[in-house]
């Protein structure tokens, strides 16, 4: 039996519990026949497995949709010319992650440095940022102050905004910025924007090339 049939027996039974008891007028809290409770004691018994592997199931598809699309489609944020991804909050509330989905491109710290290219900001091999070789912020709309990263990882150069995030690398398929203790309130249909760091404050910009496109994604605190 799935879990949704089996939800729906245990609400249909609630709800015949005063005609099973023989006076359909009586409360839905009077006391089960013997035989009415045997009946469903068995049904739970014997779907006792099924129904555990249903409720896991369920739980592990809440915990997927918990991750709210911030964008329709692809959206692209490139090295240098002012360009940025804007991301569209799907509603409003208390904001506790939010994820960068690669999609396709790269983006290079040097023109004539192709092998330093990478998804996020540059190789950890770069002579220079390779400490440090995330370069993608997230900025507040406009204003763009600075929302991602702040205070997780280790301290970033406010001239160039490169940082370092542990255990992941500049060309892991996703990003993930945030936590439980990292709420920021948002409402709905207010725009973040996803920015190469040398591009948002026009700076060592010049030699950056490339373009990354990306789809993104928004964890709420429920």
């Amino acid at each position: 039996m799935e879990f949704s049939k089996l939800l729906t027996f245990l609400a249909i039974t609630a709800c015949f519990v005063s005609s099973c008891n023989g006076d359909r007028y009586k409360s839905c809290s009077a006391p089960l026949k013997p035989d009415v409770l045997k009946a469903i004691d068995k049904v739970l018994v014997s779907e006792r497995f099924v129904f555990a592997q249903d409720f896991m199931k369920f739980c592990r598809s809440y915990e997927t949709e918990r991750w709210l699309n911030m964008t329709e489609d692809v959206v692209c944020f490139g090295g240098r010319g002012h360009e940025f991804a804007p991301l569209v909050i799907p509603m409003e509330g208390f904001l506790m992650s939010l994820k960068l989905v690669h999609v396709t491109g790269h983006v290079t710290c040097g023109n004539s440095a192709a092998r330093y290219k990478s998804k996020w900001g540059c190789s950890r091999r770069h002579p220079i940022h390779g400490k440090t070789p995330f370069n993608v912020v997230i900025t507040t709309g406009q204003n763009n102050g600075i929302l991602y990263p702040k205070e997780l990882f280790p301290k970033y150069s406010k001239k160039s905004l490169w940082y370092d995030m542990p255990e992941v690398e500049p060309d892991s398929p996703e990003l993930i910025f945030g936590d439980s203790s990292s709420l920021h309130y948002v409402t709905s249909g207010q725009v973040l924007r996803v920015w190469y760091g040398e591009d948002l404050l026009k700076s060592g910009e010049k030699d950056n090339a490339g373009k990354v496109c990306i789809t993104a994604q928004g964890w709420y605190m429920h």
